[in-house]
């Protein structure tokens, strides 16, 4: 989702925290979940990525667009 103008900083320092929270997480976990004496899931994790990598791909991006041409969908209530 594209925040509108107003909410932008608001909205990108929250996705900074998010992403900051969930990669701390996720070096924590990820060595125990390869782990032979803990999860041993192995190559499993494999499949995170390929669903990582989908999902990368579902989500339409905003390239090439402006500001103000992504502000006027918003408005709109465009689905992106």
């Amino acid at each position: 989702e594209v925040a509108q103008l107003s909410l932008r900083a608001h909205t990108q320092a929250l996705g900074t925290v998010v992403t900051g929270v969930a990669g701390m997480t996720w070096a924590f976990i990820l060595p125990y979940l390869v782990n032979p004496n803990e999860a041993n899931l192995g190559g499993k994790i494999g499949i995170l990525a390929f669903c990582g990598l989908g999902g990368w791909y579902y989500f339409p991006g905003k390239n090439g667009k402006s500001f103000a041409e992504i502000d006027t969908l918003y408005e709109a209530k465009v689905a992106s």
